[in-house]
């Protein structure tokens, strides 16, 4: 099904908000080629944020695609109590906030094997020699 084809039900074709309300209770109900007029509808502004948050073209790319997949997730979980654009928004932001925990810890884990020798000849004598006592 072409998106342009797409008649709204009781929505007024000059009013975006009424038609984005629309393609979301539509998507909601599981249609994806919908879905995708909702993507192109709000794509640019999502990665602009994106961009904006990750200072990287190209994890910007892949933080956008990443948000879309968790939007068409928890599409279910939007009760329309915002708009739509804005709880895409707050579910951008938790993405990238989220992107930036893992890759904090990734880079955690990466220091402390890099270290792991000189930590264990720090803190427990691993590799000195061992005084005759011990």
């Amino acid at each position: 099904m072409e998106l342009a084809r797409v008649t709204p039900i009781n929505a007024d074709a000059h009013d975006p908000i009424d038609l984005v309300h629309w393609m979301v209770r539509q998507a909601q109900s599981g249609d994806a080629d919908v879905f995708k007029g909702v993507y192109r509808t709000h794509v640019g502004r999502i990665h602009a944020l994106c961009l904006r948050m990750s200072g990287d073209a190209q994890h910007a790319d892949s933080l956008t695609q990443d948000v879309f997949v968790r939007a068409w997730e928890k599409l279910s979980g939007f009760r329309e109590e915002s708009q739509f654009s804005t709880w895409l928004h707050r579910l951008a932001i938790n993405v990238v906030l989220q992107d930036r925990r893992s890759e904090g810890r990734r880079q955690a884990q990466e220091h402390t094997v890099e270290n792991l020798e000189e930590y264990a000849t720090a803190v427990i004598g691993y590799g000195r020699p061992r005084c005759a006592w011990w």
